[in-house]
C-alpha cells in the first residue's frame, strides 16, 4: 500500500458529482470560487497557524514521505537482523561500520551506530526506545492536525453558507434570482462535508496505518537487537519478532 492509493481517496467525492450531474443536477453550481476560499484557505489558516512548527514540519514530511509496506515487511526486518548477527560474528562490532555506508534507514543507521560503538545492550535498547516513543508522541501530533482540520471544514462550510444567505436575502427583489442565490450558497457546506468526510478522514486513516507499520517495524527491530545482543541466534530472533508482523 503506497502512493498509489493515494488518488483513490478522490473517487467518492467525483462519484458524487457524478452522480449530481446525471440526475439532472448543473455542474457549474457546484463551482464556486469563494466558496473555496473560504472553506479550504479559511480551514488550513484556523488548522496550522496556531499549530507547533514541529508539528507541521513533521505532518508534511509524513504526507510526503509515505512509504510502501514492502519498506516495513517482515522480510525486510529478517534480512537485517541476519546481516548484522552475521557480520558482527565474522567481523565484530568495527564490521557493522561497512554496512553503515549502505543503510539509508536513519533509525537503522542510528541502531547500527550504537551496535559499532560498543554501548552496553541495556543502553542501546534505552536510547532506540526513548527515539521510539518520541517519534510517537510526535506522530500523533501530526495526526491531530489532521483530525482538527476535518473539524473544521464542515465549520467553515457553514460559515460560508450563512455568508451567502446573507448576501442573497439582502436583495431580495426576483424570486427566480433568490431561489439559485439560495442554491449556490449551500455550495460553501457541500465543500466543507465532502472534503472533511471524503478526503482529510480517510488521508488521516491512511496515514495512521502507515505510522503504525512503521513502528512496528522499529519496535520489533529494538527487540531483535536486543536479542542479538545478547547471543541469541537470529534465525530464532526472526521466529519471536514475527508477531509484530502479524
Amino acid at each position: 500500500m503506497g502512493y498509489w492509493r493515494l488518488p483513490l481517496l478522490l473517487l467518492a467525492p467525483v462519484m458524487i458529482v457524478l452522480v449530481f450531474g446525471i440526475e439532472g443536477g448543473s455542474l457549474t453550481m457546484l463551482w464556486n470560487p469563494m466558496a473555496a476560499v473560504i472553506v479550504i484557505i479559511g480551514s488550513l489558516l484556523a488548522t496550522f497557524v496556531p499549530a507547533p512548527l514541529v508539528a507541521v514540519q513533521h505532518l508534511a514530511q509524513a504526507l510526503w514521505r509515505l512509504p510502501a509496506d514492502s519498506s516495513f515487511g517482515l522480510k525486510q526486518l529478517s534480512d537485517r537482523i541476519v546481516n548484522w548477527g552475521n557480520t558482527r560474528r565474522r567481523k565484530g562490532n568495527p564490521g557493522l561500520e561497512e554496512l553503515l555506508q549502505s543503510e539509508r534507514d536513519l533509525f537503522c543507521a542510528r541502531t547500527l551506530r550504537l551496535i559499532a560503538d560498543g554501548h552496553p545492550p541495556a543502553d542501546i535498547r534505552q536510547t532506540l526506545e526513548n527515539e521510539l516513543n518520541f517519534r510517537f508522541a510526535r506522530n500523533q501530533q501530526a495526526l491531530a492536525l489532521l483530525t482538527n482540520l476535518a473539524g473544521y471544514l464542515p465549520t467553515l462550510g457553514i460559515v460560508g453558507a450563512v455568508l451567502g444567505l446573507i448576501q442573497v436575502l439582502s436583495g431580495i427583489s426576483d424570486p427566480d434570482t433568490l431561489a439559485k442565490g439560495i442554491a449556490t450558497s449551500f455550495v460553501a457546506t457541500f465543500y466543507g462535508v465532502a472534503l472533511s468526510n471524503l478526503v482529510v478522514l480517510p488521508l488521516q486513516q491512511f496515514l495512521q496505518h502507515r505510522l503504525q507499520v512503521q513502528s512496528n517495524f522499529y519496535w520489533a527491530l529494538v527487540q531483535g537487537v536486543d536479542d542479538l545482543l545478547h547471543g541469541t541466534n537470529p534465525v530464532a530472533i526472526v521466529d519471536r519478532i514475527r508477531v509484530w508482523h502479524q
